[in-house]
């Protein structure tokens, strides 16, 4: 694997991070697990994504679409009155896919 270090946690950081787990990814279903903060969302969203051609004739940027077979999902943990709860939300891929990625895990 590879790493990255940083005074502060910020995008920029992250990216670099999700850029190394893109270069490394093999071209098979991979679940990504991050926590609360947004800038992993973006970082991943950003690295695992490809150019879709355009039609002839057209203008201006490619739209850009994720790779079907990335699954990130986020875990946001918040304390109340000394309890912990945690909040899993799937930010991309389908709930089976997660399902299964968890369970082969």
């Amino acid at each position: 694997m590879g790493g990255v270090i940083s005074p502060k946690r910020d995008l920029d950081l992250i990216q670099v991070l999700a850029d190394q787990v893109h270069s490394m990814a093999l071209c098979r279903p991979l679940l990504l697990a991050v926590d609360g903060l947004a800038s992993y969302v973006s970082a991943f969203r950003n690295a695992f994504r490809s150019k879709f051609p355009r039609k002839r004739g057209e203008m201006g940027r490619c739209k850009m679409i994720e790779w079907p077979n990335i699954a990130i999902v986020q875990v946001v943990k918040q304390r109340l009155e000394g309890m912990l709860n945690s909040d899993r939300q799937i930010v991309q891929g389908a709930e089976a896919i997660v399902s299964n990625l968890i369970h082969a895990t």
